[in-house]
Parts: structure tokens; sequence; C-alpha cells
């Protein structure tokens, strides 16, 4: 195996592991993050099967005592007349899964990238192949650095992904999903969320309420935070103005925490007003620093085009609900680095590209399944019963 020199464009989740992945292998390995300083910590949960949690611990990407909750059952839950406060749950499905903090998880994988290899405050405003053998990054104060390879790990936005696939366009699905998150010293109690990810329906969509670690990655009672996300549709041709920011900035496809207007939140926390159970309805509005990212999706006919290639959701874009998320992002990374250690560049790429691409469809199809039942047409999970199986089929 050819030893290659790989720059990596975007730092966060996916880049850091494709840096570690690929740097432990002895590639000559660089980062180029355009954050001026590490990524901040917005404080937003995460959950994912205890399998995927060891499997990371396994290959030294995370601590093996990051903090974490355990989740041991999925409570479905509307509100119905008589059960305002806390909704009338229709079942509940036993789940062993360890939510935690992106903040804590970014944490340790940036612990584990060699400073001398992660640049930050590196914007890139091109991306091309240069011939058979090489791709070139051109940066914003125009200096060019030209690599054997050059791997896209910038986001849903991505640079690279014109590049790889021209024809790929981010397809909004008229909806976001709205989050935030509370410190557990503002709840009057947690037995509605304790070792529960309480997800609900209503007439817009679902949301879905669960415990992560605090600052810190504390777990210390009254130190956790409640993670919230509530899916809401918003017309697209409305979302240009949803958009702006507190400071009249048009933002792009997100509002930043602490960015939201007055106005967007105040709508916001009226529709949770009239369609949440009154606890978390109260939770929704006592929570500050909203923000909001709008739901897009992508498909991609290929992951590679000569020495480019996509990572996380630089590659295919599926919604959050398909809990593929970042975990999606640190496979591709891993895939790739296992294809290179086996075959030639060339080689190494078209087989990865042919399974990331096949693994994004496939996520793409249960993405716009999963959206008909969780957004378009939603089951009032209140008037349904464990023997009410039609929506658990879906």
């Amino acid at each position: 195996m050819k030893k290659l020199n790989i720059g990596i464009v975007g730092g966060s989740i996916a880049g850091c592991t494709a840096a570690i992945e690929l740097h432990r292998a002895g590639h000559n390995v660089t980062v180029f993050e355009r954050s001026p300083s590490a990524l901040k910590d917005r404080g937003a949960g995460m959950a994912a099967p205890v399998d995927t949690i060891n499997q990371l611990i396994e290959r030294d990407l995370i601590d093996n005592d990051m903090s974490y909750f355990q989740i041991s059952e999925v409570p479905h839950l509307s509100r119905v007349v008589g059960d305002e406060t806390y909704g009338r749950t229709a079942w509940r499905i036993p789940v062993t899964m360890r939510p935690f903090n992106w903040g804590d998880l970014y944490r340790n994988l940036r612990r584990r990238v060699p400073d001398n290899i992660y640049q930050y405050g590196r914007k890139v405003v091109g991306i091309e192949n240069r011939d058979d053998q090489t791709a070139t990054i051109t940066f914003a104060d125009g200096e060019q650095a030209t690599f054997d390879l050059v791997i896209c790990a910038d986001g849903y936005r991505s640079s690279g992904r014109s590049v790889v696939c021209p024809t790929a366009a981010l397809d909004y699905r008229g909806y976001v999903l709205w989050r935030c998150v509370l410190k557990e010293d503002q709840l009057a109690t947690i037995d509605p969320v304790a070792n529960h990810l309480a997800r609900m329906s209503y007439d817009e969509g679902h949301a879905v309420f669960y415990m992560v670690p605090g600052a810190n990655g504390s777990v210390e009672t009254g130190e956790r935070w409640l993670n919230c996300a509530m899916y809401v549709r918003v017309p697209e041709d409305e979302l240009p103005q949803f958009l702006v920011g507190a400071n009249g900035r048009q933002n792009k496809g997100s509002i930043p925490p602490g960015q939201m207007r007055p106005e967007v939140e105040a709508r916001l926390k009226q529709i949770a007003r009239e369609q949440l159970p009154t606890y978390f309805a109260d939770i929704m509005a006592a929570a500050d620093n909203h923000f909001a990212q709008a739901i897009y999706m992508v498909d991609v006919p290929t992951y590679h085009n000569g020495r480019v290639c996509l990572i996380g959701d630089a590659g295919a874009v599926a919604p959050p609900y398909t809990a593929s998320g970042v975990f999606k992002g640190m496979n591709n990374a891993i895939d790739l680095t296992e294809a290179l250690n086996s075959d030639s560049c060339d080689v190494a790429l078209a087989k990865w590209s042919k399974a990331q691409t096949a693994l994004g469809q496939r996520l793409s199809a249960l993405g716009r399944q999963l959206e008909q039942a969780l957004i378009w047409h939603v089951p009032n999970f209140g008037q349904m019963s464990e023997v009410d199986t039609s929506y658990r089929r879906v």
C-alpha cells in the first residue's frame, strides 16, 4: 500500500475520524477547518446503540469512560383529552441505547488528531482534480495545495459535492427540526424522561425528548441536560424568511443557537403549546438558545470522482430520524481507510464508492418511507394500543 498525501476539508466528526484512521494507517494527513477555533458545543444530544459505542471504544476513537446515559425504553405517546399533562402512552418499546452530548464526541475525536496536522481558519473556496493522480484545494487567501487524495467532510453544503456529483442538489423536504436543551434543575420532575426516550406524535410531525450529560460531560443530578427536538412544517416559500436571524442576517439552512428571532420562537412555542402534552410544552417554553435546521435530502450517484471523495453529509444526506447522522460519516471514514489498506488508491476508491453509494441509497429510501409515517401521515399515538401494529410495521 502506497502512503498517500491526503487533504481533509472539514474538521468536525467525520473529518476527525478520517484524520485519526488515516494517520494511524501511516498516511500523511492534513485537516483544514474553516472555523478559527475549536467547534462550539451546542449542547445537542444524540443516541446510539450500545454495540456502536463499543465499536468506537474498541477502535480507540472515544474513551471508554465518555459520559452517557442508559435508555431502556421508548414510550410512544400523544396529548389526548383527559391526559393533557403527560399524554397517553400507547406502547413502550424496550431498547438498549446510550444518549450522549455531541460536544463530548467531538472532543474525544479532536484529542486524537495531532495538533500539527489540524489547521483552523482555513476556508476552502475551490476543489478540483488536477490530473489522474492528484487533486488541488484552493483557499480563500489564494493559496493552493495539491494532494494524492482530497476528502470532503464539510457537511451537507459541501464544496466538493459539485466536483464529485455536479447534478446532485439539496432537496428541501418541507419541514424543519427545532431544537433546544434545558438544564435539569429547571425541570419540575424528570420522571417522564428518566431512562426514556419519549417520542410523541402531533398533527405536524413528531418530537423526541431525552436526557444527555451536561456541561463538561457531567452526569451529576441537577447538572444534566434535557435534549429536545421537534419537527415543524415550514413551506418552502416561507423558509428564507424563517431562517433570517435575530441579527437580520439571511442564514442558509439553519438558525444558530441564540439567533432565532423572537417572533419565530413565539410561533414555535405556540405550536408546542397546542400540540404537545403540557409537561413537554412547558419545557419548550422554558428553554433558551433555541436553534433550528431545515431538513434536506441529497442522493448521490457516486462518492468519488478522480481523486476527490465525499464522506458524511458531504455525500448522501438523509433525515435525522434515520439514525444515521454522524455515525454514517464515521463509518464512511473507517471503510475508506480499510479499503486503502488493501488496494491501490484508484481500485480502493472504486470499491469503496460503490459500497457507500449503495448504503446512501438505502438510507434515502428509509428516510422517504419514515417521512410519511413521522411527518406527513402521522398516526395519533394516543389513540393507538399495543395490538395496533399498523404504525409499528412502517
